[in-house]
């Protein structure tokens, strides 16, 4: 018998470890976010702590799209259909509601600060698909970075929006007038126009 009280007395101890951790600091008051404390740092050895990072080691800290705007010789600038997806988008959308489109947007916005050539790369393929709707060839495609951050779970309870103030600032410029997109217009099996 106290072989089978110390047995669940240990499973209730881990639970514990993993449970009270967990639990909102507000609804317990001070001392159990000072208890907390303590347990997270006891158990930080063992990987007990139960947080968001865990399961999202680099979650995003905001909702992030892009605006695409086409330049051409004459002064001309098209918006592009991807800025449609921006002006859609700030509510939710649910996966199934999600296209290739969507997904494909979504690994743009990764790392905005660096370089990455599936963006480059992307955007030469604007400059193809631009070039064959409209029958020419655009000068550049400009991107915008716009962003709206997440507000804390507690000022999002006391009333504030869930997502902050718009920022935008720019984040590439893709010329088209390059000897990849010529090369990737010619082996391109659409119809050939006066491009």
């Amino acid at each position: 018998m106290g072989r089978r009280f110390g047995q669940i007395l240990g499973v209730l101890a881990i639970a514990a470890l993993i449970v009270v951790p967990a639990i909102p600091s507000g609804l317990l008051g001070l001392r159990h976010a000072e208890l907390a404390a303590d347990i997270e740092r006891v158990t930080l050895p063992f990987s007990v702590s139960q947080q968001w990072r865990m399961y999202a080691p680099n979650p995003r800290g905001g909702m992030e799209y892009l605006n695409l705007t086409a330049h051409y010789n004459d002064g001309r600038t098209e918006n592009l259909e991807e800025t449609e997806v921006e002006r859609r988008g700030w509510g939710t959308v649910w996966d199934w509601e999600k296209s290739r489109k969507h997904v494909w947007l979504s690994y743009l916005t990764a790392e905005p600060d660096e370089n990455h050539p599936r963006r480059s790369w992307y955007l030469r393929g604007v400059c193809i698909r631009e070039a064959r709707r409209r029958g020419e060839l655009p000068e550049k495609i400009t991107v915008q970075l716009l962003r709206r951050r997440f507000a804390p779970p507690d000022r999002v309870r006391a009333g504030e929006p869930g997502l902050g103030p718009e920022q935008r600032r720019e984040l590439e410029a893709q010329n088209c007038q390059t000897p990849e997109v010529w090369a990737m217009l010619e082996a391109d099996p659409g119809p050939k126009r006066d491009i």
